[in-house]
């Protein structure tokens, strides 16, 4: 047999295609969508809009098992992220919120698809540049350089903005 004859074979057999499971979560594929940045693809209260809802979607038809959103602010109080009076993120505590992410993640799952959603208190060092649009400190476990901006420092949060 020739060099030109030979069929190499990867170690196991190819899985991408198979379902899997995460906890008691069946995905049908082994593809999965990262997290990307939706900055600005929000309505002004937080909820998601239809572009974004169009953007999962397309992501699902096309075969991805498993889509893992942009991140979502779990608060919007103790660091405010605005620009010019409209959310820059979603934001999971509006109730127009849960209304709009139900009809994403209903769209969703009639192609199959699975949806994680990436929750984050806040800006934190690493996206400090959206918090510097709103015009305010970020905020982090404790006060250090901001990853992209070194020479902008977080402020730590308090115990009492932990428990709210």
């Amino acid at each position: 047999m020739n060099k030109d004859n030979i069929i190499l074979e990867p170690p196991h057999k190819w899985q991408l295609f198979e379902p899997i499971n995460i906890g008691k979560c069946w995905i049908k594929n082994r593809i999965a969508m990262a997290p990307m940045g939706l900055v600005g693809m929000v309505n002004p209260d937080g909820s998601i809009n239809r572009r974004i809802v169009d953007y999962y979607v397309e992501r699902a038809k096309g075969g991805v098992g498993l889509i893992i959103t942009g991140l979502t602010r779990v608060e919007n109080e103790i660091e405010k992220l605005m620009l010019d009076g409209r959310h820059i993120l979603p934001i999971l505590n509006s109730i127009k919120y849960v209304t709009s992410h139900s009809e994403l993640t209903e769209e969703v799952h009639h192609w199959g698809a699975r949806i994680f959603v990436q929750l984050t208190a806040g800006t934190g060092r690493v996206i400090a540049t959206l918090a510097l649009l709103s015009g305010v400190q970020p905020v982090s476990a404790s006060e250090v350089p901001c990853y992209w901006l070194p020479t902008l420092k977080t402020r730590a949060i308090t115990r009492e903005e932990i428990k709210q």
